[in-house]
């Protein structure tokens, strides 16, 4: 899990790169800056090493045990359903 997840988030990184020249992405985070605190989208859009690994360290967190957690609790067959 940890060499997947060191995987996925150089593609995160590399996806929030190519995000900063381009204008309607810059546009949304300005919206994302200046909407009411108290909703969702004032919270967060893309990530990247800093917001997904760096801080959650510095914090004290462990990623991948964090990832393994959520992924424990959520990807169990009575939460899938079939379409």
């Amino acid at each position: 899990l940890q060499e997947a997840s060191l995987r996925e988030l150089k593609s995160i990184e590399s996806e929030f790169a190519l995000r900063q020249n381009i204008d309607g992405c810059r546009l949304q985070e300005i919206w994302r800056e200046t909407s009411r605190p108290d909703t969702p989208y004032s919270k967060f859009t893309c990530g990247n090493i800093q917001t997904l690994k760096e801080n959650p360290e510095r914090a004290g967190q462990d990623v991948n045990k964090a990832l393994r957690a959520f992924y424990e609790q959520y990807y169990v067959s009575g939460n899938m359903r079939l379409v």
